[in-house]
């Protein structure tokens, strides 16, 4: 399931500025897949903030992300993790 609704208000935790959000249909991933709707977040200043992580907060109606199922968080080796320098 993606997120497909726009939320209440979306902020730029870095600035404090408001986000655009927009959501719109994206083509299937092969065969017989149908384009689902996906929330974008959009024009986000990664070029004014070079090597910096862009965190945004999304504020949604309430129940609006009830019966939503998160996507499986693939398992790490520490030691994997490590020899990246992480």
């Amino acid at each position: 399931m993606s997120l497909s609704r726009r939320p209440r208000r979306a902020v730029l935790l870095n600035t404090g500025g408001p986000v655009e959000t927009l959501v719109n249909r994206i083509p299937g991933y092969g065969p017989g897949v149908d384009a689902a709707p996906v929330l974008r977040l959009r024009n986000l200043p990664v070029n004014e903030r070079p090597g910096e992580v862009l965190v945004a907060r999304l504020d949604f109606g309430p129940g609006v992300l009830n019966g939503m199922t998160p996507l499986p968080v693939p398992a790490t080796d520490d030691r994997e993790f490590a020899a990246t320098g992480g």
